[in-house]
């Protein structure tokens, strides 16, 4: 007689196949694994700009900065569902923000890293604004990185985005080259070294020489002529670009012998000479210099 084989009930095997499809269901919608691999093109700069979207939306309705972060700090973070959220067509996005401050005409670094796909970004801080981000490459690559000149010396935000919840690593740094070695004892370097200031002199007796530079601050500095405690003639050059366009040369006058200003811009090679003659005090504001 053949032994009798008692078969295995359905019903077991149909709560394996409903558990197994509810199994998702019952996790969060975004999983920390899931890195999108859309191709480039329309479709994936479309997810780009709502991403943007959001992260400002984010970043200007809720108070959601998570402090403060350094330049050349490393931030290492994790997006969760009790985040600041945002909600658009490509679903729920979850940001972290941190405050830094930064300085006019420095270069800033940002590198970011995550196994989720993201968005890292230098925003505005009153309105959120996105100034750079990583665009897409954060929702291709794991490690992505971007630059950003600064325009305006203040506070700014770091933030990090993604319609996914998952640990990420994020660094702002100061990635400004150093000024070229610039100067000398008759040279003014001013504005970061971008602008050099020289300062020929003639007296009434035809005496000339070439007056000495010292430097005061990054922008600013004076001349001597005839004896270190006299000072001459003040410089300075700002860079009035966010006003009008220009950097601006001001000067101001202590002596009334025939002198020659030079100011010469050391990346373009223009140069602007500016004259006192004999017997004046003449000071000078040139908003449109170059």
């Amino acid at each position: 007689m053949e032994p009798k084989v008692t078969p295995r009930p359905r019903a077991s095997l149909l709560w394996i196949l409903v558990f197994g499809f509810l199994l998702p269901s019952l996790c969060p919608a975004q999983s920390a694994s899931d890195k999108r691999t859309v191709a480039p093109g329309p479709a994936l700069d479309e997810q780009v700009a709502k991403t943007h979207a959001s992260i400002r939306q984010v970043a200007a309705t809720a108070a959601c900065t998570n402090g403060t972060v350094a330049l050349g700090v490393t931030v290492s973070g994790n997006l969760t569902t009790s985040d600041c959220t945002s909600t658009d067509s490509n679903g729920t996005l979850y940001a972290d923000f941190y405050a830094f401050t930064a300085t006019a005409g420095h270069t800033l670094t940002v590198t970011a890293h995550s196994t989720i796909a993201y968005i890292a970004a230098i925003q505005d801080f009153s309105s959120g604004t996105v100034l750079a981000s990583t665009n897409t490459c954060g929702l291709q690559q794991d490690s992505c990185s971007f630059t950003y000149v600064v325009p305006t010396s203040g506070s700014y935000l770091l933030g990090f985005g993604s319609y996914s919840v998952g640990a990420y690593t994020m660094t702002v740094s100061d990635s400004t080259p150093p000024p070229p070695s610039c100067g000398n004892t008759t040279t003014l370097c001013l504005n970061n070294a971008q602008f050099t200031v020289t300062v020929h002199w003639v007296t009434a007796a035809g005496n000339s020489g070439s007056g000495t530079a010292i430097p005061i601050s990054g922008d600013t500095g004076y001349f001597w002529f005839f004896n270190s405690a006299n000072v001459e003639l003040v410089v300075k050059v700002l860079d009035g670009r966010t006003v009008n366009g220009h950097y601006w040369v001001f000067y101001g006058a202590l002596s009334d012998v025939t002198y020659t200003i030079r100011v010469t811009n050391t990346a373009t090679g223009a140069s602007r000479e500016y004259r006192n003659e004999q017997g004046e005090l003449t000071s000078f504001a040139d908003t449109a210099a170059f």
